[in-house]
């Protein structure tokens, strides 16, 4: 009974609002999530590429 009255209470635009509004929240985090995987993954190849490419030059030169 509780529940009907609070549904009859608030407009189901707000409760739609409400909905989209915790969906695009939802879809942020994943995407700042998926984007600082990304980042770390990007910055740790980089990493290891300058270290092959110092190893190959100090192989060159001596």
């Amino acid at each position: 009974m509780s529940v009907f009255f609070f549904f009859n209470f608030i407009p189901p635009a707000m409760i739609y609002f409400f909905y989209l509004f915790h969906s695009l929240l939802v879809a942020l985090a994943t995407a700042i999530k998926i984007t600082y995987v990304i980042i770390i993954y990007i910055m740790i190849i980089i990493i290891k590429e300058e270290k092959i490419y110092e190893t190959k030059q100090n192989y060159i030169w001596t």
